[in-house]
């Protein structure tokens, strides 16, 4: 324990701070992901459909009510502005204000018919735009902490919302058995904590309105709004869907192994991330073999990590959502496909974004996003809530054949004469895949014994070539 501390304390301060935000990323998910199963048991399939309900239009309202300004283009202010990063905050935080209360304006003025698309009440959508104002303040905040790499009040600040934002859910709804009342838990919890944070914001300075800043914030951040939009419809329109063809109880009963099935995003995401800096310094170097290579191993490591759920799916369900659930186990495999085929896409809009193609990524997004719906609303109608797992699927990998399509132009303006990426066997891998998430379904009427050995087989792969992905991933790390 005393070399591990001393290794600790000779870290640089960079990668302290980024060993510690990813512990905070765990624990955030991990605190939401442990509560599932609370609150699924303590409310019935129709009021934990509310709560999901809120959630999706949630991730679609938040684009147009606080213009996303805690992502990219904040840390594009804080490096043009260096010199006045508190007041360049303080304008993000009014500006994003500002688009809150216009939004909330319009919907107070058109509540009556925007009330039948939510399909939820009044109340619920006031303590959304709550949220929506304050939680600006935490957002932007928290982006400006990692931009100095200050972790640790971020991280207790982290660990406070998430585990009162629990606690107070779980008292409200043991008071008050309706999905309604886990909301308030949030909306408690993120309004005192982000009223502080205003204030902190705010106490550095006053101007929340610098019409500089917001015109340089507009410039960028307007035209990723279609991006934005179109990758959370293409997560959300499914329970929007679901909800308004079948209802809030199926709602339910597809979002439990929904997030079942994205538990293996959590590693994906975090080998993608670490894998991007490394994708730049590769393509700037014009090492495409190398890149090539190292690709490829993460694609079949990636490949195994999204075997594992939908062995899991009906152990995953009951855990997460109690016997009630059972019938919706059929969603976690094509789901869990659906993980291979996020990270698969990225690698390809990774070059993309390298060579400032931000245009194709809009278009190729949006693709996707118009045809969930029409899938959705086809599918759905005919099939019910489960088919919604498989429009899932069919769309991101049209969203991956797209961002190769644009890669591979790329390519050719740019004379990239080596292939970046092994095509025969993303090939291989992608029908493996597809395959397989049909395949498995017939295992969970068999004897459990039979998933249970082949889950022991990945995780024996996985043992046996620890060595090898530790030594890549190492590499990735060192010379970025």
């Amino acid at each position: 324990m005393r070399k591990v501390f001393a290794k600790y304390r000779s870290l640089p301060e960079a990668v302290k701070a980024s060993l510690w935000f990813t512990i905070c990323s765990i624990l955030q998910k991990g605190i939401s992901f442990i509560t599932v199963p609370i609150f699924t048991r303590m409310l019935a399939t129709e009021e934990y459909g509310i709560i999901s309900l809120f959630g999706a239009w949630q991730n679609i309202l938040t684009i147009f009510a606080t213009l996303n300004l805690s992502n990219q283009i904040f840390n594009n202010g804080m490096v043009k502005y260096e010199k006045d990063q508190d007041g360049y905050t303080t304008a993000m935080l009014g500006l994003s204000n500002f688009a809150t209360v216009l939004v909330f304006m319009l919907y107070l003025i058109f509540h009556t018919s925007l009330d039948r698309i939510f399909e939820l009440p009044m109340s619920a959508i006031i303590m959304m735009f709550i949220g929506f104002f304050f939680s600006a303040a935490t957002s932007l905040w928290t982006v400006h902490q990692r931009y100095k790499f200050k972790y640790k009040l971020l991280c207790l600040v982290t660990l406070i919302i998430s585990l009162g934002s629990a606690l107070l859910g779980v008292l409200f709804v043991r008071l008050e058995s309706v999905g309604l009342a886990r909301i308030w838990g949030d909306t408690i919890t993120i309004t005192t904590v982000g009223l502080l944070i205003y204030v902190l914001i705010v106490k550095k300075n006053h101007k929340l309105f610098n019409l500089t800043y917001w015109k340089y914030a507009l410039k960028l951040d307007l035209p990723l709004i279609p991006h934005y939009l179109s990758m959370t419809v293409l997560g959300s329109s499914d329970r929007i869907m679901i909800n308004s063809l079948c209802g809030k109880s199926y709602t339910a009963l597809y979002s439990v192994p929904y997030n079942a099935s994205m538990i293996m995003q959590i590693v994906t995401s975090s080998i993608n991330s670490s894998f991007i800096p490394w994708t730049y310094q590769k393509c700037k170097e014009r090492e495409y073999k190398k890149l090539n290579e190292f690709s490829s191993i993460l694609l079949i490591l990636v490949m195994v990590i999204t075997l594992i759920p939908s062995l899991f799916a009906p152990e995953l369900v009951w855990l997460l959502g109690s016997n009630k659930y059972s019938d919706s186990m059929w969603v976690v495999p094509p789901v869990s496909c659906s993980v291979f085929f996020m990270f698969l896409y990225s690698l390809f809009s990774n070059v993309e974004l390298y060579y400032e193609k931000s245009k194709n990524i809009m278009i190729a997004s949006t693709g996707a996003a118009i045809g969930n719906i029409i899938l959705n609303y086809i599918f759905i109608s005919l099939f019910g809530y489960i088919a919604a797992a498989y429009t899932t699927l069919v769309c991101y990998i049209f969203l991956s054949v797209l961002h190769y399509v644009f890669m591979m132009k790329i390519c050719r303006e740019q004379q990239i004469t080596e292939p970046i990426y092994n095509v025969k066997l993303i090939l291989a891998l992608s029908i493996f895949l597809i395959i397989y998430s049909v395949g498995v379904t017939i295992l969970f009427d068999k004897p459990v014994w039979i998933r249970y050995g082949l889950i022991i087989v990945i995780l024996l792969v996985l043992f046996l070539k620890r060595k090898l992905l530790l030594e890549k991933l190492a590499i990735m790390k060192n010379k970025h």
